[in-house]
Parts: structure tokens; C-alpha cells; sequence
């Protein structure tokens, strides 16, 4: 397999592991420590406006740099914020991560991008499975450590040693990496003479879609703990709970992998199923997050292959950068909107409508 391939696979496998192990135990710290739905929901909002404007300007930058020393502080700046959730939640904890997250994404799907399509695929496959089995781990170990504080406190020193690792070895690929870089800085004038086949409409429609399926993602990935405590299950269950999700995460993609059908025709599957899901939660019934961890599961890679085939790759970088501009700022409006109704209900059903109309807009991609 393409080192290339390799290191995104594992990269991404233990980042994974890191934001499963988390990600049932810092809402309900927060909400523990006396913050609001509401603020929240604006936390998650100000984290996606840091990585929005992170990628615009991520976008601008050279192609020429180390892109494993940039992923590098992308890690290091995440494990400041989670750090610094534990002494007092702010908004400048939500700002550091967004802008790690940005960091590690543009330049994770841009390094991984260089490699050939049948290796991208394969990589965005055995990615989400080998990510999947880390996520049923980390449940088990939260499930396990069960304090949020310690797990908190215990991945942000994960991050920290991470970073500092994938420093040391980014130094030794720099040969292979330089190897890869044949784009220099963005050409402004290029851009301007060329926009109506860049921003095609593929392009468009693609950033449709991310700004509608990203929402229900965004809105999901810190709610479902709530939703879960809500219909009674105790805190301690959801490390196991989140076990099982992400098994069923697995199964998704393993579907995804080795149904034969091309790109599109798995997403409208997978949009399919994730607006079952939603009907299902929002009448309360505990299966449809299993339903929507199992649309997540052929959704995500699908969705990486898309962009990098409607994408063209001497504008990767920057293009990938203004969409993510546009469709985090969309979703961050739409999260404090529909955050301002304190209730868990209305957005599940907004996120119902938005899978429809995304199985649409899917349909008129070429």
C-alpha cells in the first residue's frame, strides 16, 4: 500500500479513537459545570466559525510545506483546548480546537489527495473500518474510566505525545513528501479565469449537500449523550452504547465497501437510511442512532471520494478551503438558530428534511 495511504489510515484511526473516547463525556461535562444547552450550542457554533476561517486561510498557503508537521499542530492546538476545558470552559477552548480541526482536515484530505484514486479509495475504506474498531475501544475504555474529568484530562496528554511523535517522523518523510508537492502558492488570476469551471456546478452542489448533511452531523455529535440520558439510560452506559454504535458504524462501512455500486448510488442509500434515522429519534425511539451511526458509516467515505473526484486537483487546496468556508458558516448560523430553542426535537426533525432534499441535489451531480 502507497505510504501515503498508510499514514492517513493510521492517523486518522487514532484520531478517531481520541474524539469517540471523548465524545460521550464532554457535553454532559460542560452541562455538569453549569452551562446550558444553549451555550452549548453556541460553543459548537464559535468552534466551527475558528475552523471556517482557519481553512479560508489554510487555503491561501502554500502547498509546499510539510503537511505531517502542519496535521502535527493541528494535534498540539487540539490538546491545548481540551486542556483548557478543564480549567474554565470558554469560548477560546471551542477556538483552539476548531482551528486544530482545521488544520488536521484541509491538510490530512490534501496529503492523502496526492496519492492514486484506487489507493484514495482504499484508504478512505479500511480508514472508517480500522477507525471503527478504534471507536469500540475507546467506548469500552471510557465506559471504564467512566469520570469525565479523567478522560478528558487523559486524552489531552494522548494529543500532546501524538503531536510531539508525528513531529519527529514528519522530519524523516520529508523526501517522500517534496516528492509529492508539485503546486506552489495559489495563483489568484488563475482563480479568477477560471472560476466558472472550478466552482462547477458539482462543485456547488457538493457544498449543498455538506452544509445539509454536516448540520445533522454537527448537531448530532454532541446531542446524542443528552438525547440518550434523557430517555433514561444512566451516563455510565453510554461508553458501551457508544461501543455498539460504532460497530454498527463499521458494518455501514464494510456495506459501503463491498456493495457494487458506484459513488452516488451509495449516498442515496445512506441519505435514505439517515432520514429513517431522524424520523426515528425524534419520536424517541433509541434505534434510529444506531440507524444514523450505520448511514455515517457509508456517508463518510463516499462523500471524501466525491470531492476528490468532482474536485479537480491542481485547485484541491484552495477549493476545498472556500467550500468549507461557506457550508461551516451556514451550519454555524443554523446551529445557533436552531440552538436558541433549547429543544433537542426540532433540529433531529430539520435534519429529516435536510437528508430529503440532499438525496435531490445528489441526483442532478454528474
Amino acid at each position: 500500500m502507497d505510504v501515503k495511504a498508510k499514514n492517513y489510515i493510521a492517523i486518522s484511526t487514532l484520531l478517531y479513537f481520541i474524539t469517540q473516547y471523548l465524545g460521550p463525556y464532554y457535553p454532559i461535562y460542560l452541562i455538569d459545570q453549569g452551562i446550558s444547552l444553549y451555550t452549548l450550542s453556541t460553543f459548537r457554533s464559535i468552534q466551527l466559525i475558528s475552523n471556517t476561517f482557519s481553512r479560508l486561510l489554510i487555503g491561501f498557503i502554500s502547498y509546499k510545506h510539510n503537511k505531517l508537521l502542519l496535521i502535527s499542530l493541528g494535534i498540539l492546538l487540539n490538546a491545548l483546548g481540551f486542556s483548557l476545558l478543564l480549567v474554565y470552559p470558554s469560548l477560546f477552548s471551542f477556538i483552539l480546537i476548531g482551528t486544530g480541526d482545521a488544520l488536521i482536515s484541509i491538510y490530512l484530505f490534501v496529503y492523502i489527495g496526492e496519492a492514486e484514486i484506487k489507493e484514495r479509495d482504499k484508504a478512505f475504506h479500511l480508514s472508517r473500518v480500522f477507525s471503527s474498531i478504534a471507536g469500540v475501544l475507546a467506548g469500552m475504555v471510557g465506559s471504564f474510566v467512566s469520570s469525565p474529568l479523567t478522560i478528558i484530562m487523559s486524552a489531552s496528554i494522548v494529543l500532546y505525545l501524538t503531536s510531539l511523535t508525528l513531529t519527529l517522523y514528519s522530519r524523516n518523510q520529508e523526501e517522500i513528501i517534496n516528492t509529492y508537492n508539485t503546486i506552489n502558492i495559489l495563483n489568484i488570476e488563475k482563480l479568477k479565469q477560471n472560476v466558472f469551471s472550478i466552482f462547477s456546478r458539482n462543485v456547488i452542489l457538493y457544498i449543498f449537500i455538506n452544509i445539509l448533511i454536516y448540520f445533522s452531523f454537527n448537531y448530532f455529535i454532541y446531542t446524542w449523550p443528552i438525547f440518550m440520558k434523557n430517555l433514561g439510560f444512566h451516563e455510565k452506559d453510554l461508553g458501551l452504547f457508544l461501543s455498539i454504535m460504532i460497530i454498527i458504524l463499521n458494518l455501514g462501512t464494510l456495506f459501503s465497501y463491498k456493495i457494487n455500486l458506484d459513488t452516488k448510488n451509495k449516498l442515496y442509500i445512506a441519505f435514505s437510511i439517515l432520514a429513517i434515522s431522524f424520523i426515528l429519534i425524534v419520536n424517541g425511539i433509541f434505534i434510529g442512532v444506531l440507524l444514523f451511526e450505520f448511514a455515517w458509516g457509508i456517508i463518510s467515505p463516499n462523500l471524501n471520494l466525491l470531492a476528490s473526484i468532482i474536485i479537480r486537483s491542481d485547485y484541491r487546496l484552495p477549493i476545498l478551503s472556500i467550500s468549507s468556508f461557506i457550508y461551516n458558516s451556514a451550519i454555524s448560523l443554523l446551529l445557533l438558530l436552531l440552538g436558541s430553542s433549547n429543544s433537542l426535537i426540532l433540529p433531529y426533525f430539520i435534519s429529516f428534511i435536510f437528508s430529503l432534499v440532499s438525496i435531490v441535489c445528489l441526483i442532478f451531480i454528474k
